[in-house]
């Protein structure tokens, strides 16, 4: 009977180790793993084996459920059994290796701001600051460029630059056989939350095949909308002009402007949607123009940036001008709303006398 007991409970054992999930993290140096990735694997219930990379020719792989590979060169990476073993990729230089490109290499970008993603439609931070502590260096990202992206892949986060076209996948699945997902935000130290969140669904992909991103109501039930307001108190279609000296609003239709005085013309945007977006905000009168980026304007704030004081001088001859002012966000439901312009007079009674 004892033998019995003693065989169940071994058995059960066995079970649970074999059940168990299993990271094959593999590195040049293993007292130097990086913090915020092992982390992350242990928020997620994962048991992680640190490899030696000079190790990986005599390593047996096969009972691991992952092989991860972090933001470093590796000697053997050529001999990582990657099409056999499901595969998390955090580093520029493997993307042909591993299988994330079709041809050509991983591209990086940096900026003297905080980098940020497109992902789901949604703009985020990818890290909390755009410089290395205590040095003045921009943290970078890696991204697959459009041009050499498998065609099987699936885009999770893109580059965000601005309202210019994205560059290509900042975060990337591939579903097959064996799974494969390329995280580009590398630097763990400055990962926004978000940022922590879509690593640890990159690693679910990859073991599991869950992609709990396209399961997301929130994202698919919410819209991106804002407004440039028209009720805007003291304005006239919602842009108001104040003599800078006088403090007096111009409340007419076709308001008029002195030569060689200052006024300044502000409106309030705001963000009617239910995500925080990024505004471009621009403003022209006869050629002149201006603008400005409201970043993190949260769903229900207003803003007034975008504010600007004109002096009327030689640039602005006797005539009558448009004041057009603009809010713009991409994937805006009601573009129409985002646009306002007003008419005014340049009047200079001096001229007018002689």
């Amino acid at each position: 009977m004892k033998k019995v007991m003693v065989v169940f409970l071994l058995g059960i054992f066995l079970i649970s180790l074999v059940s168990a999930t299993n990271v094959a993290y593999v590195l040049r140096n293993p007292e130097r793993a990086d913090a915020g990735f092992l982390n992350a694997f242990s928020e997620l219930g994962l048991n992680v084996d640190l490899i030696n990379d000079g190790d990986v020719r005599v390593t047996d792989f096969s009972g691991y459920d992952l092989i991860f590979v972090g933001d470093e060169r590796l000697r053997n990476a050529k001999y990582l059994p990657i099409d056999s073993v499901s595969n998390v990729i955090v580093n520029g230089y493997y993307g042909k290796l591993f299988g994330l490109l079709e041809k050509g290499r991983m591209s990086k970008l940096a900026a003297n701001h905080p980098l940020k993603i497109k992902q789901n439609g949604d703009v985020v931070k990818a890290y909390t600051t755009a410089e290395y502590r205590g040095r003045r260096i921009n943290l970078p990202y890696y991204f697959i460029p459009e041009k050499y992206k498998k065609e099987n892949s699936q885009s999770i986060a893109t580059t965000f630059v601005g309202y210019k076209k994205e560059l290509g996948d900042v975060i990337s699945y591939l579903d097959g056989d064996v799974r494969k997902c390329f995280f580009g935000i590398t630097k763990t130290k400055y990962w926004t939350e978000d940022s922590r969140e879509l690593f640890k669904d990159c690693v679910g992909f990859a073991i599991s095949g869950e992609n709990s991103g396209d399961d997301d109501d929130e994202i698919e039930d919410g819209i991106h909308d804002v407004e440039i307001v028209e009720d805007y108190v003291n304005s006239v279609n919602g842009i108001r002009i104040k003599n800078d000296e006088t403090g007096e609003y111009l409340l007419d239709e076709i308001s008029s402007l002195m030569c060689g005085e200052k006024y300044k013309v502000d409106f309030k945007t705001l963000n009617v949607g239910d995500y925080t977006e990024d505004v471009l905000i621009s403003g022209s009168v006869n050629g002149f123009e201006w603008g400005r980026t409201k970043e993190g304007l949260e769903s229900g704030k207003s803003t007034t940036t975008g504010s600007k004081t004109i002096t009327i001088n030689e640039d602005f001859p006797i005539g009558t001008y448009t004041i057009e002012i603009q809010a713009l966000i991409e994937e805006d439901v009601t573009p129409e709303n985002n646009i306002r312009s007003r008419d005014v007079n340049v009047v200079c009674l001096a001229k007018m006398d002689q």
